[in-house]
Formats: C-alpha cells, structure tokens, sequence
C-alpha cells in the first residue's frame, strides 16, 4: 500500500531536542555506520549491518556491532495509522519501539513514539490501517548525521610522547571525500609536559598540509581546533585555515593560521591523520572527540 501520510527525513521534535543537548547528549548515525532499512516480507523489514565505533548514542561512541537481520512490527490498526521506530540501542539490539494510531485530519496524525536515552533511531515505518506489507514508500530513513555529513568520528584519549621535532600521528580516521568537497576536520586537544612549544597538523592520504594550528608554550594546555580545507582546485587549494579556541592554561590564545604550503591531493581523501610535534626535549600531547566532515561545494 502507498504511503498516504508523508513523512520527511527532515529532524523530528525529539531529535531536535536532542540535537539542544550538550555533549553528553550527543547523537550521531553516519550513513557510513551501516544500518540500511529496506522491505523484507509482510511486516518484516530487514536491518543491514551496523558497523562498531560507527554510531554515537548520548555521547558515546559504541563499540558493539550488529550483524545485520529482520525486525517485524506488530499487526496494523484496524482504523487508523501509526508510525513506528527501527531503534539500535547501547546493546546492539536492533528492534522496533511502536507508534499509537491515530486519525489523520488536517492537523493532526500518529505520532512517533519517544525512543530511551540508550537508542537511536534507524528507520521510520508508516503502518496503515489494516496494513499487511511495507513497502519502499513506507521507510523513511532516519540516520541522522547531526553535524553535518559526518563521516568519521574518533573518541581517543590516549596521551602521545613526542620529542625533539619527530612528528607524531595523535589520530588516523578512515573516509572517503572527493575532490569536490570541502572538509572540516574538528575535535579538542590537550598538551602536557615541558614548557617548550608544540603544533599540530594533517595529513590527507600521503599530503601533509604542513604543522600549525595550535601553537603553545605553557607547561599544560588544553584547547579546541578546526581546520578547514577546500574544494581541490589548482589554482586555490593550497591553502587551509586552522584556528583553536581558549586554552585552560595560562589563558591565552592558540593561534589562528591561514597556510600556504602543500597543496591538498588531487584525488579522493581516503584518510586523515592528525599529528603533533614538539621543539622540546619532551611533551605529550592527545586529541579527543575528533569530527571529520565532508561539506559538498555549492
């Protein structure tokens, strides 16, 4: 049966509010985490794969698969329509929370049911009256990249020693950019040891894009960081912007950094790595909840 009640994949009220959330109540479903809803049998819908450390659920990345499979939602409504929520949940259960029924009139329509702060929602399903069979039209895609099109995050709190200018890979991300988006490239940073002054940079794929960004001499200091790098083209892109928020050492400021140097690659970015360094004897220096974004040229 065709959907008669369209539904968006626009944010729902209850994602809204979570998006409202501070960081503990982060959601985030990349489409590259898996997860793919499509029709199965009757009111069977078949769940693909869902990859470990894809998908943040109230702030935490979670390291638990799911294989893949079948969820079947509960017999139809008689009368009156309802929509229902395929869920994947802290466990790595995939399952479906059910909607009320209710008559469609010009105001008014069924309700999506509250998902728990330990879900995330996969998939909307449409089940009209006396409803037998999902069809395509009836599953709304409700993967939710909350930050733009995210297509890697890393959650790594692992502090690495450098020393004596020898460039240090802090994170490596997996992704897949073409040369025709921009890419963002956020997270935070925290710098301990010495007093001597540390940088940190990218490298895409093989290119590195040069060792700026945040620049400090305090003994420990911890902060922000964005770089923005943009389209390949070969008269523009080698350049990147990189700016850092207030540290919570000494008080002052990373520097913000426009460079010129090494051009980004002119092929698809496969993988981001950010690394450090150090003109010191010794600093240890980490990054966490890094976001890698891909931002299509207009």
């Amino acid at each position: 049966m065709a959907n008669t009640f369209q539904v968006s994949r626009g944010l729902s009220a209850q994602e809204l509010t979570r998006l409202g959330a501070t960081t503990a109540g982060l959601y985030v479903f990349p489409e590259s985490a898996g997860g793919a809803v499509t029709p199965s049998s009757g009111l069977t819908v078949a769940v693909a794969a869902i990859a470990a450390n894809g998908v943040v659920i109230n702030g935490t990345l979670e390291s638990t698969a799911y294989a893949g499979g079948t969820v079947t939602a509960d017999a139809a409504d008689v009368t009156n329509p309802r929509r229902d929520l395929v869920y994947y949940d802290q466990t790595g259960t995939v399952a479906i929370k059910k909607g009320t029924a209710t008559a469609v009139t010009s105001t008014t329509g069924p309700a999506l049911p509250i998902l728990d702060d330990d879900e995330i929602a996969v998939a909307e399903l449409y089940i009209a009256a006396n409803e037998t069979t999902i069809d395509a039209g009836e599953i709304t895609d409700r993967r939710q990249d909350l930050y733009g099109s995210v297509l890697a995050w890393a959650e790594d709190t692992t502090e690495r020693t450098m020393s004596g200018n020898t460039i240090t890979t802090l994170s490596t991300l997996s992704v897949n950019i073409p040369t025709t988006s921009w890419i963002r490239v956020r997270g935070a940073v925290r710098k301990s040891g010495t007093t001597d002054t540390i940088s940190f940079g990218l490298t895409l794929n093989a290119t590195s894009l040069g060792l700026s960004g945040a620049v400090s001499a305090t003994t420990t200091d911890r902060g922000t960081f964005e770089f923005m790098i943009p389209p390949y083209n070969a008269s523009y892109s080698a350049s990147y912007h990189a700016i850092t928020g207030p540290n919570g050492g000494a008080g002052a400021q990373y520097a913000g950094v426009f460079n010129s140097g090494a051009s980004r690659p002119n092929a698809t970015i496969t993988s981001v790595l950010v690394r450090g360094n150090t003109n010191g004897t010794t600093d240890t220096m980490g990054v966490q909840y890094i976001v890698v974004e891909e931002m299509k040229a207009i």
